[in-house]
């Protein structure tokens, strides 16, 4: 009895030093398994190359993402890879409130994953979003995850490829995947905010240098305004997490602290709040036509609606556009890797995985329903050659008839895409601290003016956002 009451103590200690919340001292994790650690995975083959998928996206995983997935597997088989893959799906209900049964059933199989892979096992391959405003995700911080090793390095992978083309994947995003050890992390889709202009009436030349204060002090500053936005029924915001990428980076993940200070926070709140107070008085009345957005999928598609055409600023789906992006305090402005792929260290069929990987990587792959699936209105492939009227993006939430609809940009248009990645600064992974970032630059036209106010606010958002981070 002492003896098991000693094993379950370890286990304890080793659970405690790599859940979320709490820090080794030594800087390792073991990769090897550890035979006291009973760990039961779904009923399944074990010797199949176990795949975790987590679209995290609104809506349960449906009968139509299982015929992607299937399809997508029977991809893998005809192009020579593994046929014995097994998906496994970690439940999500969007429907389900933080309280309820059903949401704690997502809870359980968090604390089975990581479980498993703290015990040295696990699923073969991780395909998961990064997208904290709906639910918990598999991996809170991605590049810890990377620094704790439980990532599989891929450059001697990678450089031996057969479908993915790694000069044709957007460097400024592959490079979030990557640390000391090299890439760890190969990242599915991104997106950016955006602001979209008439070309007719908007011309502009993406810049690493712009700064966010250099906008607010230009003659044209609508792209840091809130996005009020009146219909028939009712006003709504359509700010979304765009603001979030005033700051280039939010965390150092290795010191544990925040990237940007108090001050610096307070200064975008200021600018933004005068900003926002200059547009309800009516300064910004004459501005060009425009729009916010996120870089997705379908951001300039189907404005035939006429709701959707008032929220679009009457800008139409033929018409040449500008993209401007939200420039950053520091300069330069930032993308959001919202989904991406890895391996488990701990895999023992590395090279099965890989072609999994690579697969996935691949044009013909980042055309497809699965990568709708990933996208969900939300991002953009990140190979650069999608999109393009020979290359359409199939959309498995828009049909005609019966058929998936294929999106694509115009030619122009899409150069004007090509301009703005070409030049985007830097990626992070989306966060939890996105999201609270947003809470507090969204009541910055609410701390304009009223000093105490602003600092107690920023001071609390602030603390916050440390204590999440030193629980990571």
């Amino acid at each position: 009895m002492k003896k098991r009451a000693a094993l379950l103590l370890a286990v304890l200690c080793l659970a405690a030093a790599l859940m979320p919340g709490c820090k080794r001292t030594d800087g390792e994790r073991p990769t090897e398994p550890r035979p006291s650690v009973e760990v039961v995975p779904p009923e399944t083959d074990p010797n199949a190359l176990r795949v975790l998928i987590d679209f995290t996206t609104p809506g349960s995983t449906s009968h139509a993402d299982h015929d992607v997935l299937e399809d997508f597997k029977k991809a893998i088989a005809e192009a020579g890879g593994p046929e014995d893959i097994t998906f496994e799906y970690v439940f999500f209900d969007d429907s389900c409130e933080r309280d309820s049964e059903n949401y704690a059933l997502r809870g359980n199989e968090l604390t089975r994953v990581r479980t498993e892979i703290m015990a040295g096992k696990g699923p073969d391959i991780f395909i998961t979003t990064c997208q904290p405003e709906y639910v918990d995700p598999v991996f809170k911080y991605p590049d810890q995850v990377m620094s704790r090793r439980a990532f599989l390095p891929l450059d001697g992978y990678i450089e031996n490829a057969q479908f993915m083309e790694w000069d044709k994947l957007t460097p400024a995003i592959m490079a979030a995947g990557k640390n000391e050890e090299g890439q760890q992390v190969l990242p599915l889709t991104y997106s950016l905010p955006l602001t979209v202009f008439r070309k007719t009436e908007v011309e502009h030349t993406h810049s690493q240098d712009l700064t966010l204060f250099d906008i607010a002090k230009s003659d044209n500053p609508v792209s840091l305004l809130f996005s009020e936005r009146a219909t028939e029924f009712h006003t709504f915001w359509m700010d979304d997490d765009r603001f979030s990428s005033a700051f280039m980076e939010l965390a150092d993940y290795d010191t544990e602290t925040l990237a940007f200070s108090e001050e610096e926070l307070k200064e975008v709140i200021k600018t933004l709040g005068d900003l926002e107070n200059r547009r309800v008085s009516g300064e910004f009345d004459n501005a060009p036509s425009y729009y916010h957005s996120n870089l997705e999928v379908d951001f300039n598609f189907n404005p035939g609606d006429d709701m959707y055409m008032a929220d679009k600023g009457g800008i139409g789906e033929n018409e040449r556009i500008t993209l401007f992006p939200l420039y950053s305090a520091q300069g330069g402005y930032c993308a959001t890797i919202t989904s991406f792929a890895a391996i488990n260290r701990n895999t023992k069929r590395p090279d099965d995985a890989f072609f999994v990987l690579d697969y996935l990587l691949s044009l013909e792959c980042q055309c497809s329903e699965l990568y709708a699936n990933l996208t969900f209105s939300r991002a953009i492939p990140t190979h650069e050659e999608a999109m393009q009227k020979r290359t359409k993006v199939i959309q498995y939430h828009a049909t005609e008839g019966n058929k998936p609809k294929a999106w694509y940009l115009p030619k122009s248009n899409f150069e004007e895409l090509c301009s703005l990645r070409d030049n985007i600064t830097s990626a992070r992974f989306r966060t939890e601290l996105d999201k609270k970032l947003v809470n507090i630059l969204d009541r910055s036209k609410f701390l304009v003016g009223n000093e105490e106010a602003l600092d107690r606010e920023v001071h609390a958002a602030y603390m916050e956002m440390s204590m999440m981070l030193g629980e990571s």
